[in-house]
């Protein structure tokens, strides 16, 4: 997922897949890593992220990366709009944000917010 500072993120290749957001910290490193998928596909079939608005406090989820499996504890999911750099922060953890779409517009052909999960680190296991 590339960034373009007029056009925003391009998330067209993505598909049926989910996509670390170039710029970001790489996944196991310290900082804030950015994985988008869809909520729906552009033929309307649900995405990768259809349910991650909910996602609660507390829950664990697992991203696997050559052979290494990186699980992470769930600290915030929040509704923000398209262009709240908020969520974009770095500090001294390894974090990681899921961010997906939410509340298509059939007008404008947008979508007018966004659901970000955010979590933090808590092992790692591998070969």
């Amino acid at each position: 997922v590339h960034f373009d500072p007029y056009l925003g993120w391009d998330v067209t290749w993505l598909g049926s897949d989910g996509g670390w957001q170039h710029g970001t910290a790489g996944l196991g490193e310290v900082g804030n890593t950015f994985i988008t998928a869809h909520v729906y596909d552009a033929d309307g079939n649900a995405g990768p992220f259809v349910n991650l608005h909910q996602v609660g406090y507390g829950e664990t989820f697992e991203l696997h990366l050559n052979g290494w499996v990186y699980t992470y504890l769930v600290v915030d999911n929040r509704v923000v709009l398209p262009n709240d750099s908020s969520i974009y922060w770095h500090d001294a953890y390894d974090r990681v944000t899921l961010l997906t779409c939410l509340g298509y517009n059939e007008a404008t052909g947008t979508y007018s917010n966004r659901v970000a999960v955010q979590a933090i680190l808590v092992s790692v296991t591998g070969p």
